[in-house]
């Protein structure tokens, strides 16, 4: 029984813990790719040419725009995988 008590907790600790730099900004990036706001500020005929992260969140490159997206972390009761609300600033025309 003790053993099985262990290795549950052992699981749950790993499934529930805080992800790597790279899984977790991965996570970031497509979050703001799949999100309509991305879309509805840049419109169909910009591409996407760089994604950067900086201090407080992404900038979004097109050949034309500059996008700042805010990643603001909520905090979280249980242990797990870093939350965040995305804020997508208006975007910059690049000269």
């Amino acid at each position: 029984m003790r053993k099985f008590l262990f290795l549950l907790a052992i699981s749950c600790g790993a499934a529930y813990g805080l992800l790597p730099p790279l899984p977790q900004s991965i996570r970031e990036i497509e979050a703001i790719l799949a999100d309509p706001r991305l879309y509805q500020s840049l419109g169909s005929p910009e591409m996407i040419v760089g994604i950067e992260r900086t201090e407080h969140g992404y900038v979004v490159l097109t050949s034309n725009y500059s996008l700042q997206v805010t990643l603001t972390y909520t905090p979280l009761p249980y242990p797990g995988p870093a939350q965040f609300v995305l804020d997508f600033h208006t975007p910059e025309l690049i000269f």
